[in-house]
């Protein structure tokens, strides 16, 4: 009787803790930045109306409108260090592909920056569980939740290869 509850112990124990492994690791709105020049950026705060003044003037601004999309205003502002797409006003996606900005999270008082050439050491150790369910193609994604903690369609993927970050997206959407 012992062994067999001892068994069913171990069984238990083992199955809570892999599905907690695969419960991915989640960084909520609240605490992601975009850093430029040294300076944290609010995601919130980055819309069609303040961009300029807080990312600086964009080497060029795409009014087209989407195939994917109703909406009536969508711009993509190109960068040397990224891309940066708005849809009626708000920010929907920050696509990263050089080094010179970086996507920061504010995660116990403190400033956490990645950027593109960067080693995923820190990546891995600040988000094991996203590690651990890595896509097959070796990008990590993170899903993002409200201040409220409602998980959404919203993320980072962060695309690796040869252990070095070299590239880094934000998807936003507010459903």
């Amino acid at each position: 009787m012992k062994k067999s509850l001892l068994i069913i112990l171990c069984c238990l124990v083992t199955a809570v803790g892999y599905s907690q492994n695969k419960e991915p690791d989640y960084l909520k709105y609240t605490q992601l930045y975009l850093t430029v020049n040294n300076s944290h950026i609010k995601f919130g705060d980055i819309n069609d109306r303040s961009i300029v003044k807080l990312l600086g003037k964009p080497n060029s601004i795409s009014k087209k409108k989407w195939e994917t999309t109703a909406a009536n205003k969508c711009r993509t502002y190109n960068y040397n260090n990224g891309k940066i797409f708005t849809e009626d006003n708000e920010l929907i996606f920050i696509d990263l592909n050089k080094a010179g900005w970086a996507f920061t999270f504010y995660i116990n008082q403190k400033f956490i920056s990645f950027k593109a050439g960067d080693d995923i050491d820190q990546l891995k150790k600040l988000f094991p569980r996203s590690w651990a369910n890595k896509n097959k193609d070796g990008s990590i994604t993170i899903p993002i939740k409200t201040s409220t903690g409602k998980i959404t369609e919203s993320s980072i993927i962060f695309n690796i290869k040869d252990s070095v970050i070299q590239s880094a997206e934000l998807f936003f959407d507010e459903s």
